[in-house]
């Protein structure tokens, strides 16, 4: 407690026990004015990061499965495989055709840059896919849906995440 010509005032810190991870465990985060009822928090602390999502094929899932993904705004882009080359037997949906883990991979790192969603994909190495949402923020964090999530997963040795995290 310090008394100061504006009052007494006590310093804050911010310590991750629950709640929104913080950038800067147990560091100063502000000033408590005891008799004005005001705190004065820094921004700097809180986590502000874009949610991502990681997987790893292992080959190429089956004809017609789909994966649908939403970025921090709401958009939701549905992406079909399309092993035999004759489009998307779902309408709207964005036909994604490659051979193997690799080619496949490269593929949906493909189409997914190009569609409307504000998420940026890379392909890495061989059959990964890295996703991240666009804007830092717990927005981001959006479920992922497979329409045959037994078959994608036998399909990767790493599997294809629920959600993004880390927003």
């Amino acid at each position: 407690l310090v008394n100061s010509p504006v009052g007494e005032y006590g310093i804050l810190y911010a310590k991750n026990d629950t709640g929104t991870p913080l950038a800067n465990n147990n560091s100063r985060c502000g000033l408590l004015f005891y008799q004005a009822g005001v705190a004065v928090v820094t921004g700097s602390v809180f986590k502000s990061a874009s949610a991502t999502a990681t997987w790893t094929f292992s080959d190429k899932p089956n004809e017609t499965t789909t994966i649908t993904l939403t970025d921090y705004e709401g958009t939701s882009v549905v992406f079909e495989v399309d092993d035999t080359g004759d489009g998307a037997s779902i309408v709207g949906a964005t036909p994604v055709d490659g051979g193997g883990a690799s080619g496949f991979a490269a593929a949906l790192n493909t189409a997914i840059n190009s569609s409307a969603l504000k998420i940026t994909s890379t392909n890495p190495s061989g059959g990964t896919i890295v996703l991240t949402q666009d804007a830092a923020g717990y927005e981001g964090n959006k479920t992922i849906t497979l329409s045959d999530s037994a078959n994608w997963n036998a399909n990767c040795s790493t599997n294809v995440p629920a959600h993004f995290e880390g927003g």
